[in-house]
Formats: structure tokens, sequence, C-alpha cells
């Protein structure tokens, strides 16, 4: 019995520490912690809009593009692109450019508590046809790592 313990001790020490494989974190919603994506869909869309970009390594992904965009004169955006997203696109598409050229766009907004996350892009011209036909650009300070909020929940041991 006592073993046994000690296995189960020392499996928990191997799985949680820096040798553990890497898994594909899901990143959250902010507000409610709904599942928004994996850290794995994460992609390099740049704006020509961009004020500044940069590579960084967020939710586990080595670099990532990160980009910070401005909407009208006040309201400014730090934004990381995807291709995959549970949040739901908001509205009829609009038709005016938002910092990615040929592409409509619609607001996004998680599906459990209605905040929103960010913007849907679409490619709708068919004789243009792009990398992405579809992306997500994501507001950083919406999302968290789960590995965060585990952290936050998790009594230290």
């Amino acid at each position: 019995m006592l073993a046994m313990l000690i296995l189960l001790i020392f499996l928990n020490v191997i799985l949680s520490s820096s040798y553990a494989v890497k898994h594909d974190p899901n990143i959250l919603c902010r507000t409610c912690g709904n599942n928004i994506l994996k850290a794995s869909d994460i992609i390099s869309k740049e704006s020509p809009s961009s004020l500044y970009s940069f590579n960084d390594t967020i939710f586990n992904e080595e670099s990532s593009l990160v980009q910070i965009l401005r909407r009208e004169v006040i309201f400014q955006f730090t934004i990381v692109t995807s291709n995959q997203s549970n949040c739901i696109g908001f509205g009829e598409w609009e038709k005016e450019e938002l910092w990615f050229p040929g592409y409509h766009w619609k607001p996004c907004l998680c599906p459990e508590c209605g905040d929103i996350i960010g913007w849907l892009f679409e490619n709708h011209n068919p004789e243009q046809t792009y990398t992405f036909n579809r992306f997500y650009a994501l507001i950083l300070p919406n999302l968290l790592s789960e590995k965060v909020l585990q952290s936050l929940i998790s009594y230290p041991v």
C-alpha cells in the first residue's frame, strides 16, 4: 500500500513537472471561463493598419504575433489572430474595411456570457483568394489561459 502511494506521488510530480509532454492549452473567456480556442489555433495574420506588432510567447505558443490596432480615434486593442474559435459572430457583415483589407467583419461574442471577444473576418470577394479566407481577431486582455485560471483556484501544496 505504501509502495503504491509513493508511486502515485512520484507519477504526479513527473506529470506536473517541466518534463511533462507539452499539451495544447485551452484559452478561456476572461469574464466567464468559457473555452474560446486552443493555443495551437493562433495564427500570424498581419494587419497593414497595425500601430505596433511583435512576436511573443503567449499561451504556451512561441513567436505568436501580437498587434496593437486602433478603431476610430480613441479605441485601441491588443489582438491575436486565430483560425478557429468558439466565439459567435454577431449581426450582419460590415463591409467597411477594419484593419484587414479585402475582408468583411462582425463582432464576435462569447457564447456563454455574451462579452465581446473580438471580431470575425471573412473574405467576401470570390475573385480574391487568401491564405485565410476566415479568421478571428481576438482581444488579448479578454482571454485567459486555462493554466493561469487553475493556478488561481488551486490550493498550494
